[in-house]
């Protein structure tokens, strides 16, 4: 199985990788959509604290995104993260399909469909801020001179660049164009259980390419559609033996 999914790759003319929180093997790191459904947090279900429509100056939203940040800077890619990194680079591969929003797959050839992290904006006039300022303070501090030559701030309220709650992906379009272009999908580390990002794989399928998954548990909802799995089997393993026969 190893060498016919290497060859496999090795032989693609475009290859697409899309990735969840497995694939984060011994890290604290955050699939957003996936990890909020059944949890509290001070009290909140996540699933309203997580909400597009919650108070953004709100305490305990200020303090869960700090938290979240806090919990991803502690930590660093794992060997995963780096032999994907090494597949790009060597354009073994083309482009990563993330729905982690650690930024570990770097800025390159990578499409977050749930935002970064560790990038926040202002609600009222969009300036971008990093998590360190942040972690200060959540409010804007952009200023002008009016037209009465008056320097005033902004003062908006600041939100983590992450798609929240009644947003839409980001980049949907985008990676569905990448997609149709691909004739190797590699699934790592995600069950494809979260609409629509689950539809893109099938959508590949149906014009033509071929779908390899690696996951430590099945992948039910799409099972049907996949060519090549291996799962039961620690994935940064998994990819070490793979990148053992492609390199």
């Amino acid at each position: 199985m190893y060498e016919i999914i290497a060859n496999l790759i090795k032989e693609s003319k475009k290859t697409t990788v899309i990735t969840g929180d497995g694939i984060s093997v011994g890290l604290q790191t955050i699939n957003h959509k996936r990890k909020v459904d059944n949890q509290i947090y001070n009290g909140i279900h996540l699933t309203k604290l997580c909400n597009k429509d919650f108070d953004k100056s709100d305490n305990d939203f200020i303090s869960y995104y700090r938290d979240i940040y806090k919990q991803i800077s502690l930590n660093k890619p794992n060997r995963a993260h780096y032999i994907i990194e090494e597949w790009k680079n060597k354009k073994i591969i083309d482009l990563v399909i993330t729905q982690n929003i650690d930024g570990y797959h770097g800025i390159k050839n990578v499409i977050e469909l749930y935002g970064n992290i560790n990038n926040f904006y202002c609600t009222n006039c969009k300036k971008k801020f990093n998590s360190k300022y942040y972690q200060k303070s959540y409010k804007c501090n952009n200023g002008k001179d009016n037209f009465k030559n008056k320097y005033t701030k902004c003062n908006g309220t600041l939100r983590p660049n992450i798609v929240l709650y009644g947003e839409s992906p980001n980049h949907l379009e985008l990676a569905l164009f990448n997609i149709y272009k691909s004739d190797i999908v590699l699934i790592i580390g995600t069950e494809m259980s979260i609409s629509p990002i689950n539809k893109l794989p099938v959508m590949a399928k149906e014009v033509g390419a071929k779908l390899i998954a690696i996951n430590k548990e099945p992948i039910e909802s799409i099972s049907n559609y996949i060519d090549y799995y291996i799962y039961g089997e620690d994935v940064i393993d998994v990819l070490e033996k793979l990148n053992n026969l492609i390199a």
